[in-house]
């Protein structure tokens, strides 16, 4: 994996250099590194790792999208509410663990694009503060 597609799929998923460094235990500066045109290739510990999370993270856009679209289809004229977190809090008290708020909103925007490639109507609204308990 070259630097350029190792740098794409991070931002894709919503990630920063530091999430990088801090999973696979390095410094920022050394992420960051792996990301810059010209330098070698990411070490394989480090293509591994993304390579894993990129595989998961299709899953889930899969798992999502599929739902949203059947929503859609089902109200063309109302479509799809797509959700976005106003914080990790919100974002861990409605269940996801695993992502960040800003994960899960370069999450919701490639689930959006998709959606709107499909011609199916979608819109992204904020998760309800109030149930989220902020």
């Amino acid at each position: 994996m070259n630097t350029a597609e190792f740098k794409t799929m991070r931002e894709v998923m919503g990630l920063t250099s530091q999430n990088v460094a801090d999973a696979l235990g390095v410094n920022v500066r050394t992420a960051r590194r792996w990301e810059h045109y010209g330098s070698p290739p990411p070490p394989s510990s480090a293509v591994n790792w993304i390579t894993t999370l990129w595989e998961e993270y299709l899953e889930k856009v899969a798992t999502i999208l599929a739902g949203a679209k059947e929503l859609a289809e089902k109200s063309p004229t109302q479509g799809v509410l797509l959700s976005r977190y106003v914080s990790d809090a919100a974002a861990r008290a409605a269940g996801e663990s695993d992502m960040t708020a800003w994960q899960y909103g370069a999450l919701m925007g490639i689930i959006k694009f998709n959606l709107n490639l499909m011609d199916l109507k979608c819109s992204v609204g904020w998760y309800p503060v109030k149930e989220a308990g902020l």
